[in-house]
């Protein structure tokens, strides 16, 4: 079968750091190794054409035309790139052979999509249950991205989501069944570079927190208890890893650090590390940390987890689906400090033998995400597609 993902963006080289990038190279690589063509194509500031381990990507020169407000450029974004992308996808479909195109619903790129090609969208996040309480973008500017996202669906023939969450809350609003697929697990790097590890945390105790900084990861909650947590356990050290956006106006990195009061020398920031030097930090972490407000099936809680370490997630903004309270991890309340702290003091008082064996749990969880499994059936979810658009 030769599947077409379209993306609103990708690396131009390499291996992506984080988010739905990271998705794109696992899924495609996992259907690569299954004997599947995928090809990608992604909107970029430049047209390009290149081969990744036996993979065809094209990057789409992607003009937008900007504005001052906020919910003015959401619309634009979405007609512009939509417009660059589905303008070249037509010859791309008919010169690769295309049986399917996989849409993601960023930037709702299949909107202005009107080709015969059977096409899906893939829920890399519902802005409306995204932002839930408007502190990283504006009413109007959800509004309107929401609203996008529903008519982009409307374009395909089916709309999946890797989390319940996600799923049910898009669904109520489409009014038509959002299916529930996970995604794919495949390591994607099988060589560590330690040196990072080695020069700043050898021989340091300390928790993590690695993703992407802002309100909705939880940042907020951490700085709650943060001096609380650092003043208790002297011999701690709290680690957070990866890019710091803004949240309210103010700086990520300070309101960690005032977070942390007169420990802030052991809230240690550092900025987004790739998965060769990441991976060594998680390893050797005693636990992780993310109490995100909302997020969708996250990379960081599978990775943390595929190297056997307990994740302390929230109930209720999809950690559910990965984690079993108490058994292959902790669940804390959305936004509760205090608990979050209670499941922290829990974790510190597990003995070695506790934390292996939820470790291990941990562990089989994202074995089932293997691809033998998940990207099967995602398979023959493209299969029933193309049958059904066929009769």
């Amino acid at each position: 079968m030769n599947i077409l993902f379209a993306a609103n963006g990708y690396v131009d080289r390499g291996i992506p750091k984080d988010g739905f990038p990271i998705y794109l190279y696992r899924v495609s690589h996992a259907l690569k190794s299954m004997g599947h063509t995928p090809v990608i194509v992604y909107c970029s500031d430049r047209d390009s054409f290149r081969v990744e381990d036996g993979i065809k990507i094209y990057g789409i020169k992607s003009n937008v035309i900007r504005f001052d407000r906020a919910w003015i450029n959401a619309f634009f974004a979405s007609v512009c790139r939509s417009y660059y992308l589905n303008k070249r996808l037509y010859k791309l479909v008919k010169s690769e052979n295309i049986d399917l195109i996989q849409f993601t619903s960023l930037n709702a790129i299949s909107l202005l999509y009107h080709g015969r090609t059977p096409a899906v969208m893939r829920l890399s996040s519902y802005t409306k249950k995204a932002n839930p309480t408007f502190d990283t973008m504006d009413r109007h500017t959800i509004f309107m991205a929401s609203l996008l996202e529903l008519l982009a669906g409307r374009k395909c023939n089916a709309v999946f989501a890797p989390s319940n969450v996600t799923a049910e809350a898009f669904q109520k609003d489409f009014g038509k069944r959002t299916y529930v697929i996970e995604t794919p697990f495949l390591r994607d790097v099988q060589t560590y570079d330690d040196s990072f590890y080695e020069d700043n945390l050898k021989g340091k105790k300390y928790v993590l927190f690695f993703g992407r900084m802002y309100y909705v990861k939880g940042i907020t909650v951490i700085a709650e208890i943060l001096e609380k947590f650092l003043d208790k356990h002297l011999d701690y050290n709290f680690v957070f890893v990866g890019d710091a956006l803004p949240i309210n106006g103010k700086s990520a990195v300070d309101i960690i650090k005032k977070g942390a009061g007169r420990h802030r020398d052991r809230a240690i920031v550092m900025k987004s590390l790739g998965h060769e030097k990441l991976y060594p930090i998680i390893e050797n972490s005693e636990f992780v940390v993310l109490p995100s407000i909302i997020d969708n099936f996250p990379n960081t809680c599978i990775e943390a987890m595929s190297l056997s370490k307990i994740v302390i997630g929230t109930r209720g903004a999809s950690f559910e689906q990965l984690i079993e309270d108490q058994k292959s991890g902790f669940l804390c309340k959305i936004g509760d400090s205090g608990e979050l702290l209670c499941k922290m003091e829990a974790a510190v008082n597990m003995s070695t033998y506790e934390k292996n064996e939820m470790g291990s749990r941990a562990r089989e969880r994202i074995m089932r995400l293997d691809p033998e499994v998940t990207v099967k059936k995602l398979v023959k979810f493209y299969e029933a597609v193309i049958q059904k658009h066929q009769s």
